[in-house]
């Protein structure tokens, strides 16, 4: 018996060592990617474009220098060439905007030159900024391929018109082929664009074409860029469809080139908002292509590229043909993904139907009580009454595995020569006293996808973005960050997350009121348990205030119902 005790300790003490390596493990390595440092929060602030009351047409506006066009982009394994500046003059800040979107226009690649979403704030509060400042790297909507020979993305085109609602660029190629693009915003209360590209082929021969066109390009980071910064792809599949996600670590090695069937729409997305360009014809996108890119000369991380590839088509002499894309910029909000068909966007892991079932419960609240903290709170107690009836059960039947301890040390005693006979003779006696040694695991493994689901629901869900709760936590979707230090502490960071520290504190109250359970191999799994609050405060320190208010009312709340289910025994023995 000595030995058996000797023998527990020390695996109790090996499983000490491998959960503090563990814990090490999980700082050095998966932290620092996973849940950035504060400032990483916050999107970088930049230079506004000036506010104009009315959109100027191009001969109108201060001429300036062309710019020099920068070195060649390679592709694969050629270098494609750019073309000069075709007599156009730099014209960067063409404005169509509406209630929603706010969009500013370059005649540089004919692209994108920045998006603001009017009724959404960053967390420096200014208005929110879609996309980063670019030098090299080709902008959104620019062409970057055409004819496999040449990179447009920084070519001058000249600007044909410009109205409130609508902006059209055009340009001839030495080939013959006359590029038009043309842009209209839609009306108050959307989140997207119309593009139009016209190609015509004002040469005596045919031109046999495709081109690549940027879908989403230096998407602003929210979150942390190597796992919330992703591509996006999308494919119908007869009534399926299919999405594939690539975030911004995994293009780390090397670009993702998709060349499946049926795409349809593809672009970047960052935490909770989307920049997503989409065909309206099926069979017009032939491949995507994802990459990382870096700025030169700028302190700005690495970031994302998409660009999509089109199919092969031919141009008669005085033939046209045009390709038509909604570009969505916009939230990745259920209501709003819905009405663009891109609903598959809300990927919350392998438990998205209970993430999308607990994110509509939460709602339902807030049509009640607008405040996500105090519908977390309300749902954790829903959550705990559901299971109420298997938690007692199993914990009454611990106690019961309490009362029949002394007849489980003569079955020791009799059958410590043979093991096999001993755990048959203990399987008997629970199996009389309707006793189950496992039953105690049962609603912590119930709670699993519970817990997971509403993970991802509160780091992932838009409306999690800036909610207030209470006191000092302003935002459910980050730390709580009750104190910010001057200088940051080992493994803590620049802040003090109270949360954690409390539901660390009610846990450890948990276990001490947890029965004993007389089984030798039980004992010493809730020997293992106790140093459990403590990992689990460091694991979930910079985790998402909402779900540490989840977690720590749910223990809070498991406190309470173990002193309830001890009256109760109490009572009934």
């Amino acid at each position: 018996m000595l030995q058996d005790n000797r023998k527990m300790d020390r695996q109790a003490l090996l499983g000490l060592v491998v959960g503090s390596v563990i814990i090490l493990a999980y700082f050095a390595f998966f932290l620092p990617w996973m849940y950035p440092p504060a400032e990483r929060y916050q999107a970088p602030k930049t230079t506004q474009p000036p506010k104009q009351t009315a959109v100027k047409a191009p001969e109108q506006e201060t001429p300036k220098t062309p710019q020099p066009s920068p070195p060649p982009i390679e592709t694969g394994e050629k270098a494609l060439k750019t073309l000069p500046p075709a007599g156009a003059e730099l014209v960067d800040n063409i404005v169509l905007e509406n209630e929603e979107i706010k969009t500013i226009w370059t005649n540089e690649g004919a692209a994108l030159k920045n998006a603001t979403l009017k009724k959404y704030k960053d967390y420096a509060d200014n208005d929110l900024r879609l996309f980063l400042p670019s030098k090299t790297t080709p902008r959104t909507l620019a062409i970057d391929t055409m004819l496999d020979k040449y990179d447009l993305s920084h070519h001058l085109y000249q600007v044909k018109e410009v109205t409130p609602e609508r902006v059209s660029f055009q340009t001839t190629l030495e080939d013959g082929l006359r590029i038009t693009k043309n842009i209209s915003l839609h009306k108050d209360g959307e989140y997207h664009l119309d593009v139009e590209i016209l190609a015509e082929n004002i040469a005596n021969t045919e031109i046999s074409l495709k081109y690549s066109i940027v879908s989403a390009s230096q998407i602003c980071p929210e979150g942390t860029p190597e796992y919330d910064t992703a591509s996006v792809v999308g494919m119908s599949l007869g009534t399926k469809t299919k999405f594939i996600q690539k975030t911004l670590g995994d293009l780390k090695k090397s670009p993702e080139v998709n060349e499946s069937r049926g795409i349809t729409w593809a672009g970047g997305v960052d935490k909770y908002f989307a920049c997503v360009l989409k065909a309206t014809t099926s069979d017009l996108v032939q491949s995507v292509t994802s990459k990382q890119v870096l700025e030169k000369d700028t302190k700005l991380g690495p970031n994302l590229l998409v660009s999509v590839g089109t199919n092969s088509f031919t141009l008669l002499p005085g033939g046209a043909e045009k390709h038509e894309y909604t570009l969505f910029l916009g939230p990745k909000q259920e209501k709003v993904l819905l009405e663009y068909g891109l609903v598959t966007l809300l990927n919350f892991g392998a438990f998205t139907p209970i993430s999308k079932g607990l994110l509509h419960v939460l709602n339902s609240f807030y049509h009640v009580i607008p405040n996500y903290g105090v519908d977390i709170i309300i749902l954790t107690v829903l959550v705990k009454v559901c299971l109420f009836p298997l938690t007692r059960k199993s914990q009454m039947s611990m106690f019961k595995m309490q009362e029949l301890q002394p007849e489980l040390k003569k079955l020791q005693e009799k059958y410590k020569d043979d093991k096999q006979r001993m755990g048959q003779e203990q399987m008997a006696l629970f199996k009389r006293h309707g006793v189950n040694p496992m039953s105690g695991c049962l609603p912590i493994v119930l709670q699993l996808p519970v817990f997971y689901a509403l993970f991802r629901t509160l780091q992932l869900s838009f409306e999690m973005r800036q909610a207030p709760f209470a006191f000092w936590i302003h935002d459910l979707s980050r730390p709580d960050m009750m104190f910010t230090l001057s200088s940051p502490l080992p493994f803590l960071g620049n802040y003090i997350n109270v949360l954690p520290i409390i539901m660390a504190v009610a846990s450890i109250a948990q276990m001490r009121l947890m029965p004993s359970n007389p089984d030798p191999k039980a004992q010493q799994q809730q020997q293992l348990m106790k140093i459990m609050p403590v990992m689990f405060a460091f694991v979930l320190y910079h985790m998402p205030s909402g779900l540490l208010l989840y977690w720590t009312t749910s223990t809070i709340l498991s406190v309470g119902e173990q002193l309830l289910i001890r009256r109760m025994a109490a009572k009934k023995k």
